[in-house]
């Protein structure tokens, strides 16, 4: 029900199997009464898949170019690879180029592990300069 009314769009079907997607959709756009999300008037939704960066940046274009609205966010919740101290690769930089490009807001787990014993455990790409990473 905190989906009424909403246009859902997909280039992986409409199955979620693991729940993770559908708990963030929740929390972003969730128009329940008693369960509303942060953004509940929203009225679109995209959806794609990742697996790696290839994957990432064909499915990243897809959403910008192929739905019937472009988004003005997007939340991109699983990683490409762990950063080190000081590296910016092209998946970090492309990214950036979406986000400068296309006006679209990119927000991005920073990654679930800690600082642990000081090695960074922050999750691609969320060393890149225009999106939005965070942590809880």
């Amino acid at each position: 029900p905190g989906f009424a009314g909403k246009r859902f769009e997909s280039n992986i079907g409409a199955v979620d199997a693991n729940g993770h997607p559908t708990n963030c959709c929740g929390i972003l756009c969730s128009g329940d009464a008693t369960y509303k999300g942060v953004a509940p008037g929203l009225d679109s939704i995209a959806s794609s898949m990742v697996n790696g960066s290839a994957v990432m940046m064909t499915n990243m274009n897809w959403m910008i170019t192929q739905t019937n609205e472009r988004p003005e966010n997007v939340n991109y919740s699983i990683t490409d690879g762990t950063v080190n101290a000081s590296d910016y690769i092209n998946i970090d930089q492309f990214f950036d180029g979406v986000t400068d490009t296309f006006n679209v807001m990119v927000s991005k787990s920073a990654g679930n592990n800690g600082f642990g014993t000081g090695s960074p455990t922050i999750t691609r790409p969320a060393p890149a300069y225009n999106l939005m990473a965070c942590a809880s």
